[in-house]
């Protein structure tokens, strides 16, 4: 493939623009930590910090019914969010205020460069109620996997 000078005119203004470029794969590994809690009406709000290889420190926040899927925005330190869709594989109670909940995730795009991401991996999060209610605590998580931009 020949690249001409207007290709990098282009992508000197339009650094995050796919045209004419194969997509990348990158891999997403990271770790995070924040807190949880479930308000009278069954909702779930996840929020906390993290740091992702190829996002560096970012923060996530999550908020749904606990019924269902639990959508999950990473925000990169450039304002980028990127949007994952996890579903439940398995849980594992250790007492009655701690669990670890296993997950496998889709990446459903995001905003600014993300906006075309798409990918999928694996999640752990474990939880530490406050008490055996399970309606707050901390938690903690690892997140591995693999993503296009």
């Amino acid at each position: 493939m020949v690249l001409s000078r207007d290709f990098f005119q282009m992508k000197r203004f339009a650094p995050h623009s796919t045209v004419g470029l194969r997509l990348q794969h990158n891999s997403l590994n990271g770790t995070f930590s924040g807190t949880f809690a479930v308000d009278s009406f069954g909702t779930a709000t996840l929020k906390g910090r993290g740091k992702f290889n190829h996002l560096g420190a970012s923060t996530f926040s999550a908020s749904a019914p606990c019924a269902g899927p639990i959508p999950f925005t990473i925000t990169a330190a450039d304002g980028a969010g990127l949007s994952l869709s996890p579903a439940l594989t398995g849980v594992a109670f250790t007492s009655s205020t701690t669990a670890v909940f296993s997950l496998t995730y889709a990446i459903d795009g995001g905003s600014g460069h993300f906006a075309d991401a798409a990918g999928s991996g694996t999640m752990s999060v474990a939880i530490v109620a406050t008490d055996a209610t399970l309606t707050g605590g901390k938690l903690s998580g690892t997140l591995a996997g693999t993503m296009t931009e």
